[in-house]
């Protein structure tokens, strides 16, 4: 009789303890099947997929203060309202911004405005001016296009990888065996140490293994940031008893075409970066996405289109993968012979100073404007004979090469037109493109006397030599770079090579062969309207 109850006592503890008699048996049957790290990442990235083609518009609104080494503190409190369209190759992100920014309070009335798009070939940013870069770009990844957290991208570097990718190359990851309830769901749970800091992840696998919260500390040596440089991407560590601190909670899910969507979130940050301009950070971000539509038709919707930039804009740089900026040389004064503007009726494209220049056909680019500044042509160059009268008159420049048959029977071509295009009011200016000695050009001349203006580009040579000898700091020139970064400059693909510019100093045409300049000629007339007001703009910032 004892040993019975004893035995229902022990059963009855067992209970307890396991619940119902074999349950004990399915919880070590649950661990075994536990999902691992990877599967979940996989079950996670599955659902963003499903998000690549999208228009998300929201809002924001940021409290967050810092505190400087000089023991200054600064409070923000910018709001915003934005909007974000991609198909999974391309982004556009555009976002007016108001509240305490900066130290001043901006009215919503008249919000700061920025946009960001990477239309898939060309990277455009704009915020009052606008910078464009091209071959390439290192920006097109940028993280600012991918909305933020609720889309899984973290930190504000251009570099940034959703954060699947970057658990996916840990130190350690691991899941808990037991699962932990977030926002009423029992939530897979992932730790994982990787080269960006330590992550947990509460994965919510009832809303389409979304991420029902996040937390990320780095602490000296994590990787922080990635900053474009150049063409290259340089990595930014935590510094010496430094620690950032994220963590995105409270987030709320909407299913949408049987997709489940994050739609809200809290975002909590804290920096400290002793040694450094400002020592700590805290800053509170509610985001509340308002619209998400899936799979929208972007190119009926012209999503990828820089149509949001206003006429007259000031093209401050553009980045070429070929631009003398690559180098880290004395040549940099060759940005400076142009002018651009963001105007109808115009097509050119820049170097990231905004001052060189290639004529395109892209439908990509059909508004930019390219404007000489003909007074360093003459001073440069050293035209002979001294001086150019080019005010109000069209400009046919030439650039040849003296030992060049082509280049030099164009020269004889042009002496012969010489008189009949000065009735067309067009100034003929040659220069000499190859580096060939001074002396070499000046026989040829003498042998064949043109009536217009010669310059070198030999001239540019001798000119940086002195300044070399000058400044025993400044590297001494070397001819070919010259020459190269010079072509690279006025972009010249072969010579000889022509450029036209209206009276209005606009460039109306490049690189076009010589039985094709009356027309071009004819067109620039009928485009001075339009580069009238393109070079008036140019004007105002002189």
């Amino acid at each position: 009789m004892w040993n019975g109850k004893k035995t229902v006592v022990v059963m009855t503890l067992v209970s307890l303890a396991f619940g119902p008699l074999g349950s004990a048996r399915t919880a070590r049957s649950r661990s075994e099947n536990h999902p691992t790290a990877l599967e979940l990442l996989d079950k996670y990235a599955e659902t963003q997929d499903k998000l690549k083609s999208v228009i998300i518009k929201g809002e924001t609104h940021y409290p967050s203060f810092d505190i400087r080494a000089n023991g200054r503190k600064t409070v923000y409190e910018p709001r915003s309202a934005f909007e974000f369209r991609s198909d999974g190759k391309r982004a556009c992100l555009r976002q007016r911004e108001w509240g305490r920014i900066g130290g001043r309070n901006v009215k919503k009335e008249d919000p700061w405005y920025r946009s960001c798009l990477w239309d898939g070939k060309y990277y455009y940013r704009y915020g009052g001016r606008l910078w464009i870069e091209m071959e390439n770009p290192v920006r097109q990844n940028d993280n600012r296009f991918r909305a933020g957290v609720l889309a899984g991208y973290f930190w504000d570097d251009y570099a940034a990888e959703r954060v699947d990718s970057t658990l996916r190359r840990s130190r350690r990851i691991s899941v808990r065996d037991r699962l932990e309830r977030v926002g009423g769901s029992q939530c897979y749970v992932i730790d994982a140490v990787t080269e960006r800091g330590k992550y947990t992840l509460w994965i919510d696998p009832r809303h389409g293994y979304n991420i029902a919260k996040i937390q990320n500390l780095k602490k000296e040596g994590d990787l922080f940031r990635v900053m474009p440089m150049d063409e290259e991407l340089h990595r930014h560590l935590v510094g010496k008893g430094g620690s950032f601190y994220v963590c995105v909670q409270n987030v709320r899910f909407e299913k949408n075409k049987d997709t489940w969507v994050p739609m809200e979130a809290e975002v909590k940050y804290n920096f400290d970066t002793p040694g450094d301009r400002i020592v700590h950070f805290e800053g509170k971000k509610h985001i509340k996405r308002t619209q998400v539509i899936l799979n929208p038709d972007h190119d009926a919707m012209g999503s990828f289109i820089p149509d949001d930039i206003p006429s007259g804009t000031e093209i401050a740089g553009i980045k070429w993968s070929r631009s003398t900026l690559i180098r880290n040389d004395p040549y940099k004064d060759w940005e400076d012979y142009w002018e651009f503007r963001w105007l109808p009726g115009a097509k050119s494209v820049t170097n990231e100073s905004g001052r060189v220049v290639a004529n395109t056909p892209d439908k990509y680019l059909p508004l930019l404007a390219k404007v000489l500044r003909a007074k360093r042509l003459a001073k440069d160059f050293e035209l002979r004979p001294a001086g150019l009268a080019a005010k109000g008159k069209k400009m046919l420049l030439c650039f040849w090469d003296v030992k060049q048959e082509g280049s030099q029977q164009v020269l004889l071509k042009l002496r012969e037109r010489q008189e009949a295009l000065a009735q067309k009011g067009v100034v003929v200016v040659a220069v000499e493109a190859s580096g060939t000695k001074s002396d070499e050009v000046d026989s040829w001349i003498n042998n064949n006397k043109p009536s217009f203006a010669v310059g070198t580009y030999y001239a540019v040579y001798e000119d940086f030599l002195r300044r070399s000898q000058e400044d025993r700091d400044k590297e001494k020139p070397v001819l070919s770079d010259i020459v190269s970064d010079v072509n690279i400059a006025w972009q010249i693909e072969k010579l000889p090579w022509l450029i036209l510019a209206d009276r209005n100093q606009v460039v109306a045409a490049e690189g076009f062969e010589l039985d094709e300049l009356d027309q071009k000629i004819k067109d620039a007339e009928e485009a001075e309207a339009v580069t009238k007001k393109i070079a008036h703009l140019a004007s105002e910032e002189d």
